[in-house]
């Protein structure tokens, strides 16, 4: 009885595939960002680890870990090698597309992975071992955390705007005003003390006359910003 248990497991040893050969895949980036509608591109590389077969690349399937993601393996199809001979790797290629549905809620999907068939049939195509399941994660963003909207950035243009108008002639051009002269400008010593000479571009023409108009009326020192003289 012993013996024919053996020669029954012997058989069945015999007749038994080999084991899968040890294909190792390398995502270029394994956790990827992407927007709703948006479509993510995995590039992998692969390499026959093993000393003596030469590993043939079957066929492709893939497992999404929400109904919101699409995985299309196409590329892969026409971009992977045929086979890996041992100790040798394919270098990088257009793997797989992942496309996230329009609707899809902001969060974190994980879990997903495509798989490599194939096994040593010598290229007869007959051999669909699973390889190797290469594992990929996607995030999806909340709309807070993007570019924030048209409106948003015009406010903050407004507030800045608003800002410069309401410091007026504190905000000085270089030039405009002599350093040791700031705490002796009759009522403007505090103003001139808190805010300090901005480097702006000096303005000329119409504008420059406005402001020595207005400054020399305050009885704010001006200086000529070429000849260095002051008016007062």
């Amino acid at each position: 009885m012993k013996k024919n248990f053996l020669l029954i497991a012997t058989l069945a040893l015999a007749g038994a595939p080999l084991a899968s050969a040890d294909i190792i895949a390398t995502l270029d980036d394994a956790t990827q960002t992407g927007t709703s509608g948006g479509t993510l591109v995995f590039n992998v590389t692969l390499t026959n680890s093993s000393t003596t077969d030469q590993v043939w690349l079957n066929g492709f399937s893939s497992t999404a870990s929400s109904p919101f993601l699409t995985i299309d393996t196409s590329s892969g199809n026409a971009n992977a090698p045929y086979f890996l001979d041992p100790q040798t790797s394919s270098g990088w290629f257009d793997f797989f597309h992942v496309t996230i549905d329009p609707s899809t809620p902001a969060g974190a999907y994980t879990g997903s992975f495509v798989s490599i068939q194939g096994g040593a049939d010598g290229g007869t195509n007959t051999r669909f071992d699973d390889l190797v399941d290469v594992s990929f994660d996607v995030d999806v963003p909340s709309a807070a955390s993007g570019t924030p909207e048209p409106g948003t950035l015009a406010m903050l243009g407004l507030a800045v705007f608003a800002a410069f108008w309401w410091a007026g002639p504190r905000v000085m051009c270089p030039g405009f005003i002599e350093p040791g002269l700031r705490d002796r400008a009759p009522g403007h010593g505090r103003a001139l003390r808190f805010l300090p000479t901005v480097p702006l571009q000096p303005p000329s023409g119409p504008i420059l006359a406005t402001l020595k108009e207005s400054w020399l009326k305050n009885g704010v020192p001006y200086i000529t910003p070429r000849s260095g003289s002051r008016d007062r």
